[in-house]
């Protein structure tokens, strides 16, 4: 029995778990003798830390008399015990190996920035499903510093990976990071949890490289500046319920009218909230081959992107269906889509009742596997093909509305975020544009298509002084267009029409209005809903999504500071027998400044504000909120400068006694702009 008991003990621990979505695989190693001695085998050996990747493999080969595997088992990816710690079950925490392996899928496609950090060395590596070359994120022969590499990824794509990292003696750990491809200039990196998931993980084989499915999948991707926290918007899913009712009304899909929120990279799986029940939508055809030209294709219209298609009348069995109700086609491999009724009629007379066929693409004539069936008639294309009917179903319409952040972020309210966003530096961006185009009139070019959309503030199809004074007055605490929704200032616009917005064809864009609204159809197949989100009045785009493929000046402004500069501004707090007084003071400079803001925080329980005074013969103003004020100084002409300096005394009067001033105000915000509306670091004193 003592025998049995002894060989039990030296068989390596198997931790039982679950499997499939949201496991992977680990294993770990006794390595080095568990002593720190050195191991060879077969001519291959390993000493200290894995110096390289040969000396890895030669660490987790239980071949090696060094190396004795101890533990397997699942784990979560998420947590600590996962690739957020690398501790799963070890035998110690010094001389050890941990591999962790399974598959992924990412959730989205482009090029992710990898980080990794490991005691002591480390590779990270994967590769596509049905391929045999790893590649590799990151890898460290050493220890502890953080680790940066790439990663081209496809969302539709599986892929095998294995994250090993090995402990001598002393710390040991693993961690994963990433950064999304919409970051990939500027990345911000989130560690692996479940608030970060970076795609679907899986301990199961997914025996397979591409997700195919007949089933639709629908994710929503919406790219927001990265100032903004998408995880705080809050939306609902909706349905075209006017088949159920007179008139066009969206329900929520949800019984009970449930929200959700976006994940902090600014996408959602929205498929289980979808309704998925099909209605009936005229008529659909499908082809066999025969023996008799039923069908013509006319050649591809190039600029519509298009196919004419007619069907002999004849094929319209006693008239019916009726020509206009057919609004599917499967014609032989060639086509399976949707149809647009162009022209015919329900007559018993001999015609041809015609289609378009929308597509970005040119039908494979040459390699269809009805070619005996197709001829090539120099503009035309007959074919020979019967067709056949039958009810066509389509999922309904939906629809996304996204909510007011006020509704779950305690205290947001669109005025203070406006002010976030509208400050002094967007101003004079939309001044300066207007002036620069000359007696003339027209734009001086430092704005974007999009950001002349964002800068008509008015709504009325123009950018113009008109839309600059109402920012000016917002400066100054007037009123807005706006009541104070976010559907009167956020824009989520279609990622293509976005990018392609210029300076031409601003005016005529679809998606140029603010809304927190869009639709969308289904089809069976994974779609992907990818928007950008952008807001009225931010002329710099300090808190919209960047423009990517536009392709302007290179003076277009952004909001931006000026290298190696920054200007100290004095804060002084003084408290009399009538006023707590705030001064600050902008010194002398040679910036060529044109407008200045504060932002000054105060207790509104313990003071009330009273009033500004300034020594500056240029335009100040002052706008006063529930719990700060905002204050500064603007040139709209550039015709007067801050380079002499300014002094500003901000007058509070208390409402209830106190002896001390701690904690009573407070500088929030600031900011001062030069004359091509750069920013200049502020420090406060």
């Amino acid at each position: 029995m003592k025998k049995l008991l002894y060989i039990l003990l030296l068989l390596p621990t198997l931790v039982f778990g679950q499997s499939g979505e949201g496991y992977i695989n680990y294993k770990s190693y006794k390595t080095h003798y568990g002593n720190g001695s050195g191991s060879t085998y077969n001519g291959v050996s390993y000493g200290g830390g894995a110096s390289s990747n040969a000396e890895f493999d030669a660490m987790v080969d239980t071949n090696q008399p060094g190396t004795t595997l101890t533990h397997s088992g699942e784990v979560s990816p998420y947590g600590s015990t996962g690739l957020a710690g690398g501790y799963p079950p070890r035998w110690s925490s010094s001389y050890v190996a941990v591999v962790f392996s399974g598959w992924f899928k990412p959730n989205k496609t482009g090029t992710y920035n990898i980080r990794t950090k490991a005691d002591d060395s480390s590779e990270t590596r994967y590769r596509e499903v049905g391929t045999t070359t790893w590649q590799y994120m990151t890898y460290q022969y050493g220890c502890c510093s953080y680790v940066y590499g790439t990663a081209t990824l496809d969302k539709t794509k599986w892929y095998e990976f294995e994250f090993r990292y090995q402990e001598v003696g002393g710390g040991d750990y693993y961690y994963f990071a990433y950064s999304i491809p919409a970051n990939s200039s500027s990345p911000t990196y989130n560690r692996i949890s479940s608030n970060h998931q970076f795609g679907t993980w899986t301990n199961i084989d997914p025996s397979g490289g591409t997700t195919t499915t007949t089933e639709p999948e629908v994710d929503l991707d919406l790219e927001f500046h990265s100032q903004l926290a998408p995880e705080q918007y809050r939306f609902g899913v909706y349905y075209d319920a006017s088949t159920e009712q007179d008139g066009s009304t969206y329900f929520n899909t949800s019984t009970m009218n449930s929200k959700y929120y976006l994940d902090d990279d600014g996408s959602k799986d929205i498929t289980d909230y979808l309704n998925l029940v099909k209605m009936s939508d005229g008529k659909r055809a499908t082809t066999t081959g025969g023996t008799v030209e039923w069908c013509v294709v006319y050649d591809y219209d190039s600029t519509n992107k298009r196919y004419r298609i007619g069907i002999d009348s004849r094929e319209f069995t006693n008239q019916q269906p009726n020509w206009d109700d057919l609004k599917s086609l499967k014609l032989f491999d060639l086509w399976d889509g949707e149809v647009t009724p162009k022209s015919g009629n329900n007559s018993s007379s001999i015609h041809w009742n015609e289609y378009w066929i929308y597509t970005d693409d040119e039908f494979d004539w040459s390699n269809s596997t009805f070619s005996s069936n197709i001829r090539d008639a120099n503009g035309f294309y007959g074919l020979q093909a019967e067709f056949s009917f039958e009810d066509n179903e389509i999922y309904k319409g939906h629809k996304i509305t996204f909510n007011n952040p006020s509704d779950n972020i305690e205290g947001w309210t669109a005025e203070e975020f406006m002010d976030d966003y509208i400050t002094v530096s967007d101003v004079i961006a939309g001044f300066n544009e207007l002036a620069g185009g000359g007696i003339n009139g027209g734009y001086k070019g430092d704005l974007s298509g999009v950001q002349l959309q964002n800068s008509d503030v008015n709504q009325d199809g123009n950018f113009d002084f008109q839309d600059s004074q109402i920012g000016l007055s917002f400066l100054n605490g007037g009123d807005t267009p706006f009541n104070g929704t976010l559907s009167e200032i956020m824009r989520i616009v279609p990622k293509s029409e976005y990018d392609n917005t210029t300076t031409s064809n601003w005016k005529t864009q679809t998606n140029k209005s603010p809304s927190t609204s869009f639709t969308f159809g289904i089809i069976d197949t994974i779609q992907t809903l990818e928007y950008k989100v952008s807001f009225i009045g931010d002329v710099n785009l300090s808190h919209s999504a960047p423009q990517t493929t536009e392709t302007t000046s290179a003076a277009r402004v952004t909001l931006s500071k000026q290298s190696n500069t920054s200007l100290e501004v004095n804060l002084d707090i003084e408290k009399t027998e009538e006023h707590i007084i705030i001064t600050l003071d902008l010194p002398e400079n040679n910036f060529n400044l044109v407008g200045s803001e504060f932002r000054i925080g105060f207790d509104n329980e313990r003071v009330e504000y009273d009033k500004l005074e300034t020594n500056t013969t240029m335009n100040s103003f002052d706008a006063e909120r529930s719990s700060y004020i905002k204050i500064g100084s603007i040139s709209t002409d550039g015709s007067m400068t801050l380079n002499g300096g300014v002094q500003y005394k901000i007058y509070f009067k208390p409402i209830q006694s106190f002896d001390s001033t701690l904690g009573l105000v407070s500088v929030k915000k600031s900011e001062v702009v030069d004359v091509n509306a750069n920013t200049i670091n502020v420090i406060i004193k």
